[in-house]
């Protein structure tokens, strides 16, 4: 599955580079196809269905909590403001970074490092078991 996602990933990146018309009448198909594939590999019978589930719609939460707090975040750094509301002094920008794809690359990296902090630390006993 997993092979099948990076295949549609370089086809999607092929049809954009060659034919740009037809990747736009595309539209989000292709990229559909790679997810698809990523979560159809996720193993529903191994734990049952009701888990698989459960487990997904847990992914999808800590997904979209991760994208609201990482939006918010780049539009304070750049704008100054959160969700539209002005939290800091109008004219003030703290990196116009934040608003660039570098920028976001850069804070999900210090976010992730954030919560590997938080994140309490396993004993290892888990690791030797697997």
């Amino acid at each position: 599955m997993v092979v099948s996602a990076v295949f549609a990933g370089i086809a999607q990146m092929i049809v954009k580079s060659v034919c740009g018309s037809t990747a736009a009448a595309l539209g989000i198909y292709l990229p559909l196809i790679a997810v698809n594939c990523l979560l159809l590999a996720r193993p529903a019978d191994e734990n049952g269905v009701g888990r698989a589930v459960s487990d997904g719609v847990k992914q999808a939460l800590g997904f979209i909590c991760l994208a609201t707090i990482l939006g918010a975040l780049r539009e304070l750094l750049d704008a100054g403001t959160v969700f539209g509301a002005q939290v800091l002094p109008k004219g003030l920008q703290l990196t116009a970074m934040a608003a660039l794809p570098a920028g976001g690359l850069l804070l999900l990296g210090l976010l992730a490092g954030l919560a590997n902090l938080i994140k309490p630390k396993r004993s290892g006993k888990e690791d030797e078991a697997a």
